[in-house]
């Protein structure tokens, strides 16, 4: 998902008026500015900009850096600063940087300002560069990813060492898929690398499950991406302890449709365990008065489909064997695609 489409919509489209307070003049020079630079923007958009709209977004980028290193205290809050310099670091990784390497630097440019900046809730900055840091990470994992994990882990540092919770909780909303993605993109690394790689990251991973600072719901989600993605890679075992694990701590409290839908593949595909399948279908029948966002609704449907396709099958447990033994051959196959399935 580019972050940087929604926000041009919502700025160019709505004028600003969504955020509720006031013309652009009322909510500071900054916001002014980005104002300014979405007319220009409009006209041709981000992926195929006119030069006029480059020389804008520079000009915005600019000025976004200079309040940000003139101005302290309440200055420095959500709408006259976070926003509108979030906003202009997207532009310009779309429009303006050309390859990694310039967007690396962008980024890192950014993240030195925003460490010497002095809003008057410290979290506001950390929440900022973990916006900054997540933006260039998504947009560059699939062709650099030690570089992208470097400064994602260099900035989850510095927001944890603001000791404030509800930054850390902020960052982590932010990239609990991150971790998942590197799964999928590890094929990048040399081959004598991965196994390592990937402990690391669940390692990491594993930090943010244990925080219980941080609330189960998300916590959830990121575990099931992490399990969802061992299975595309044809690591079924690893899926299935750690959701099985998850299962056992956190049994009762957890309602998040994407864990059923993970559990309910492992149940069939992985353990053949149609009492735990039957659980699983139960409880989604049970959950369908509040799953009730869209993709809550489809993974619901799915989790049905999932269940009752299965269970029709007169062959099944032939199936669910043969399945397993054909998924090491199939590993490499399914992972040349799988970079293209990233989540954010």
């Amino acid at each position: 998902m580019n972050r940087s489409a929604p926000l041009l919509c919502f700025f160019v489209l709505t004028g600003g008026a969504a955020l509720g307070v006031g013309t652009p003049i009322d909510q500071g020079p900054l916001m002014a500015k980005l104002h300014a630079t979405a007319a220009v923007v409009k006209r041709s958009g981000l992926e195929r900009p006119a030069p006029d709209v480059e020389v804008a977004v520079r000009s915005f980028w600019q000025e976004a850096l200079a309040y940000t290193r003139t101005n302290s205290g309440s200055d420095l809050d959500t709408v006259r600063w976070a926003i509108p310099f979030r906003t202009a670091h997207e532009w310009m990784l779309t429009c303006v940087c050309r390859g990694r390497a310039q967007a690396e630097s962008l980024t890192r440019e950014a993240l030195a300002v925003l460490r010497e900046s002095k809003p008057k809730s410290p979290a506001i900055a950390a929440e900022l560069a973990g916006d900054i840091a997540l933006a260039y990470a998504y947009a560059w994992m699939k062709s650099d990813l030690p570089a992208c994990v470097r400064l994602v882990d260099e900035t989850a540092a510095w927001v944890a060492s603001t000791g404030d919770k509800s930054a850390t909780q902020a960052f982590f909303v932010k990239r609990m898929f991150f971790d998942g993605n590197c799964l999928l993109c590890q094929f990048q690394l040399p081959e004598s690398e991965r196994k390592e790689f990937c402990a690391k990251r669940w390692k990491r991973l594993v930090q943010y499950l244990d925080n219980k600072d941080l609330k189960l719901r998300y916590r959830t989600l990121a575990l099931s991406h992490w399990a969802e993605c061992l299975l595309r890679l044809g690591r079924s075992e690893e899926a299935d302890i750690c959701v099985r694990d998850w299962w056992q701590k956190h049994q009762g409290r957890i309602a998040e449709a994407m864990y059923f839908e993970v559990l309910m593949e492992i149940a069939l595909d992985v353990q053949g365990d149609w009492v735990l399948a039957r659980r699983v279908l139960d409880t989604a029948n049970k959950m369908s008065g509040r799953w009730v966002r869209t993709y809550e609704a489809k993974v619901n449907e799915n989790i049905g489909a999932l269940y009752y396709d299965n269970i029709q099958f007169p062959g099944y447990e032939l199936k669910r064997s043969g399945a397993m033994k054909q998924q090491e051959n199939e590993r490499k196959l399914r992972a040349l695609g799988a970079a293209a399935a990233i989540r954010h």
